[in-house]
């Protein structure tokens, strides 16, 4: 049996998904101790009399009306913001539960949660997992319908082919926080000094789930996209009042950790497509593109998060993925997702040539299929140099991008 799950929603109007939000939870809930925590914004649209109905359908004790999982409801009566009424949430959540943050416009597939929850307990080193939908940054799955019951449909058949074809996880650098459960021993590691689990700065809200991941994966753990959970995601209407929140919390997430997020966190068609290049000429014995379990080596220079090089790990399973990464702090979120040198990719270099040294280890001659420098050749101080040590790690027919 799974651990006990304490759901998080911060509630604000939008009544009638709300409703199909609880229904699913209601379905999937059915461990004792499972319960649903509602953090109520100061809704104005009806939407709170039907949470405090359902608040009163059951009891801790009981575990709710009809065997289904106590609502609890809390009132703050004004709009305190995600990440502040995540926090409240946490404070009333039951001891020892995993955490799950789902948003008030959240629908769960059948099948979804229990998805999740294997992912979660796969391996002691994952913190965290999240779902695809039609609607989530990073996380949209291609073809998905964006109606809802269209899309609960599409996500329920997903989920059983995705389980049958056996590979259906993806490690990320973070999840978006429509949707994202949390193990409880991370959740309580990653408490502030005041108890805090969101960081109170990001609210009203965005890149409060940037800066969850990056805490996630210092703390030491990994995140994975499970690509055979479906959560549908409507969206589009949580911050209709706050049109410079999007840019504050960037700043504010650039403040804390030194970097933009937004240069790391994107999955660009430009690998697959490169790679795609290189299987389809064939070169050293690999089967084309036709063959999905092609095993490849590849390095990227100035890796930044590893988000593309796991991309391709997940796409092609079997092969080894290794990453040169400069930033201390990058590199290490980095880590919980590729083998990760920290350097300065021409001192790496410098190192490799020392034998016995780890870095002669990884980047020795003749070792990869493919290495991504994009501009790397452009920025360093020996431009053919660095060049010839790169043609020098690439295998028979390797590649350089």
């Amino acid at each position: 049996m799974r651990n006990g799950i304490s759901v998080l929603i911060v509630s604000y109007n939008d009544r009638e998904i709300m409703g199909r939000c609880l229904a699913a939870l209601r379905r999937d809930l059915t461990v004792p101790g499972d319960e649903v925590i509602v953090v109520d914004n100061g809704s104005t649209d009806g939407v709170l009399e039907d949470l405090r109905a359902a608040a009163g359908e059951g009891t801790p004790a009981s575990g709710g009306a009809s065997g289904g999982p106590c609502v609890v409801l809390i009132e703050n009566g004004e709009n305190a913001g995600f990440p502040v009424g995540c926090n409240i949430g946490f404070a009333a959540a039951a001891p020892g539960n995993d955490i799950f943050l789902l948003n008030n416009d959240a629908v769960l597939s059948e099948g979804a949660l229990e998805h999740l929850t294997a992912a979660l307990y796969s391996a002691e080193d994952v913190g965290a997992v999240g779902p695809v939908s039609n609607n989530a940054l990073e996380q949209i799955e291609p073809g998905a319908p964006g109606e809802l019951a269209a899309a609960l449909t599409y996500g329920s058949v997903l989920s059983f082919e995705r389980t049958l074809a056996g590979v259906h996880y993806e490690y990320r650098s973070r999840l978006t926080g429509f949707a994202v459960l949390i193990r409880r021993t991370v959740a309580d590691r990653l408490l502030s000094e005041d108890g805090f689990l969101m960081d109170p700065r990001f609210s009203p809200g965005y890149f409060e789930d940037e800066d969850l991941g990056v805490r996630i994966a210092l703390a030491g753990y990994r995140q994975i996209l499970c690509h055979d959970a479906f959560v549908y995601h409507k969206g589009g209407t949580g911050f209709a009042s706050h049109p410079e929140a999007m840019e504050r919390g960037r700043g504010r997430f650039m403040e804390k950790w030194g970097f933009d997020a937004w240069a790391y966190i994107g999955i660009l068609d430009d690998y697959e497509e490169a790679v795609t290049r290189y299987l389809d000429a064939g070169t050293a014995g690999h089967a084309g593109s036709d063959s999905a379990g092609a095993s490849l080596r590849i390095l990227e220079i100035d890796c930044g998060m590893g988000v593309n090089l796991a991309h391709l790990a997940y796409l092609y399973p079997g092969s080894y993925m290794l990453g040169i990464e400069r930033d201390p702090v990058i590199a290490q979120v980095a880590s919980q997702l590729i083998d990760v040198v920290l350097a300065d990719p021409e001192e790496a270099f410098a190192a490799a040539e020392v034998p016995g040294s780890p870095e002669a280890s990884v980047l020795a001659a003749g070792t990869f299929d493919i290495v991504f420098a994009w501009d790397a050749c452009e920025r360093c101080t020996d431009p053919a140099g660095f060049r010839r040590r790169l043609e020098a790690l690439l295998g028979p027919g390797g590649a350089i991008i």
